[in-house]
């Protein structure tokens, strides 16, 4: 029951993922369609970083494509996308490996290290004590020294799925990037503070300071709403700027952020050790209180929660219809 769910969870999730960066230039096959939703470089980063401990394969190419790319990447952002300290620990030992790659020190601030380290591929066999990467082991997380594949490539700006790439090389790794990927690939006509800052990954403090710069530069409008002040762009002058033809051909927004942090946690409590041996009245309700905790994610990889309300051990059966649903909702359109 539990294995079941947890190995096609896994497996669509390792297909996407190896999809999504095959296109942003990790050595890989590459879909025959390609995506038209904006990836979202930190939130995609941070789920590969929980997903790959299951394929380590995967795990080394994005750390190759990382280190080749770093200039790309925001740490502040991938630290805001954090939700726990598991988060941070691989966050931050794949950020230290990128940067030691090209020889540059590692990142200020505290390791991730712990009392009982643990190993970062738990299915792969036990790495002998002095034989570990120093740089995961500064953080908690025991594996055998890895090298470089350099197999990745630069990601193609033009592309649509590296829409916010080419946003960081226009306008710089920053707040400002993310406020204008925002406002250009959401489907709306104008977008609240709070609306754009959810999507951009930074505080509403800086998305508001962002917002304010752009404006007084005369490159969004604002406008003056009863709840609130909101902001608009104008789509047909950006097009015509980017060489994209028309407004229409803007990529896609996809709360990647929500979504997939929902997708981490549901993997983590699949792989939870003895979940199988629980009662099904328990495993429900511990899957129950997962779902609860996920529910702001959950409504946004647009699940109807309001339909899964069984009760007791019968609530499994909700679950696992929601996991699912979550993988679909990731997965490109068809």
């Amino acid at each position: 029951m539990v294995a079941t769910l947890r190995d096609e969870v896994v497996e669509r999730s390792l297909a996407f993922a190896w999809e999504q960066w095959a296109q942003l230039g990790v050595s890989g096959h590459r879909p025959a369609s390609p995506e038209r939703r904006v990836a979202d470089p930190e939130a995609l980063l941070l789920f590969t970083l929980e997903l790959a401990r299951e394929d380590p394969r995967l795990f080394d190419e994005a750390l190759d494509w990382l280190a080749l790319n770093e200039r790309l990447v925001s740490a502040q952002r991938l630290a805001n996308l954090c939700s726990d300290e598991t988060d941070r620990r691989l966050a931050g030992a794949a950020l230290d490996w990128a940067l030691a790659q090209g020889g540059r020190a590692r990142r200020p601030g505290r390791s991730h290290a712990t009392a009982q380290p643990e190993p970062l591929f738990p299915a792969l066999p036990p790495v002998g004590a002095g034989q570990c990467d120093e740089v995961f082991a500064r953080h908690g997380l025991i594996r055998l020294p890895t090298t470089r594949s350099g197999k990745s490539l630069e990601p193609a700006l033009l592309e649509p799925i590296a829409f916010a790439l080419r946003m960081r090389v226009l306008c710089g790794i920053g707040a400002r990037a993310e406020v204008l990927r925002a406002l250009l690939t959401i489907r709306a006509h104008r977008l609240s503070v709070s609306m754009v800052s959810d999507a951009a990954g930074f505080s509403e403090r800086n998305v508001r300071e962002a917002l304010g710069q752009l404006h007084n530069a005369g490159v969004v409008q604002l406008v003056e709403m009863p709840n609130g002040r909101h902001y608009t762009i104008d789509h047909s002058a950006w097009a015509q700027a980017l060489g994209l033809g028309s407004a229409p051909m803007f990529p896609f927004y996809h709360d990647w952020a929500a979504t997939l942090r929902a997708l981490t946690h549901v993997i983590r409590f699949l792989r939870k050790p003895g979940l199988q041996e629980l009662s099904p009245y328990l495993r429900a309700s511990q899957a129950r209180t997962l779902v609860d905790s996920l529910q702001a994610e959950i409504a946004k990889a647009r699940v109807p929660l309001v339909l899964y309300r069984r009760s007791g051990a019968d609530y499994w059966d909700d679950f696992t219809n929601i996991a699912l649903l979550i993988v679909k909702d990731v997965e490109p359109p068809k």
